[in-house]
């Protein structure tokens, strides 16, 4: 038997802040975000991505001021704000031998990108240096995102199919919380020692580190992105 699933309740978001001439953060959302041993390319001409895009969300991508929604006030008198996002759907199937169910995941699809609709922008702000610094946290968000989509799948086992079905995704969300709780203490990191892009020595720094590991990981901007 073959069950399709898709988990849209939200974790609590990557939340990271501060008070700054040129203040930026970047808040993610993830949807119990599942992990793939391996992924196919995305197709953003399928359904799932059809009904992130039509919630303003678009694939990983280069940032510019236009993307961002221009609003007079942010919260917390901040100049932009950038929201990233991680999806998911999957199917799987469950097996019996004996007394034992074992439940597979078959098909994974991860979704990761910018959230457009919550990405904001302070009116009579256009300082483009900012972008540089946004950016690293859309590209954070990206190599956690990998991380996921490279993370072995585990199996739920169980004395009958809801069992193994619970104890897959028990599995999963314990392989999640440890990849959010890496991402959110990058995301902080960054924040901190760049001083929110101010620290022009530490922001260099993270430039490079943060381009290295796009490099070495493979990761690229999608395609046709917008």
């Amino acid at each position: 038997m073959i069950f399709k699933v898709l988990y849209s309740a939200k974790l609590c978001p990557l939340y990271i802040q501060g008070f700054m001439k040129s203040f930026s953060r970047v808040l993610v959302t993830a949807v119990f975000a599942i992990l793939a041993l391996s992924a196919a390319a995305d197709d953003y001409a399928d359904s799932k991505w059809k009904e992130e895009t039509a919630k303003g969300n678009s694939p990983y991508h280069r940032v510019s001021m236009s993307d961002y929604k221009v609003v007079q006030n942010i919260n917390g008198q901040a100049d932009m704000r950038t929201w990233g996002f991680i999806h998911y759907s999957y199917t799987y199937h469950w097996h019996q031998d004996g007394k034992l169910v074992s439940v597979k995941i078959t098909k994974m699809n991860i979704r990761s990108g910018f959230e457009g609709a919550k990405s904001l922008r302070r009116a009579g702000f256009s300082d483009e240096s900012l972008l540089v610094h946004e950016q690293h946290h859309l590209d954070i968000n990206e190599i956690y995102a990998d991380k996921f989509r490279k993370t072995k799948l585990p199996i739920g086992f169980g004395p009958d199919e809801n069992v193994a079905i619970a104890d897959l995704k028990t599995k999963v969300d314990a392989i999640f919380t440890h990849n959010l709780n890496g991402a959110k203490a990058m995301q902080a990191k960054y924040d901190k020692e760049t001083e929110h892009s101010h620290n022009k020595h530490q922001q260099e720094l993270w430039n490079k580190l943060i381009d290295n590991l796009l490099r070495n990981n493979d990761i690229k901007y999608a395609k046709n992105a917008h």
